[in-house]
């Protein structure tokens, strides 16, 4: 039987190149550890407008920000 190991591998090596950055992504954001600090209102204010911009449908693909910032 493989290990949990053997078989992250073994679907990595199974995805097409197309969703690597999309696998990098949810491992990276696996390895993050929680933020267990408390939400500044200046944050607060940052989110909602944020998603109140999101609603709006005003944002960029992520594609086009990470180029844009040269990723």
């Amino acid at each position: 039987m493989a290990t949990t190991r053997e078989r992250l591998h073994e679907m990595i090596d199974a995805l097409p190149e197309s969703q690597f950055d999309a696998a990098a992504h949810a491992i990276w954001a696996l390895s993050v550890p929680e933020d267990d600090e408390p939400i500044t209102d200046e944050e607060r204010e940052a989110l909602d407008g944020a998603h109140e911009a999101y609603l709006r449908r005003e944002f960029i693909p992520h594609e086009r920000a990470m180029r844009e910032i040269g990723l």
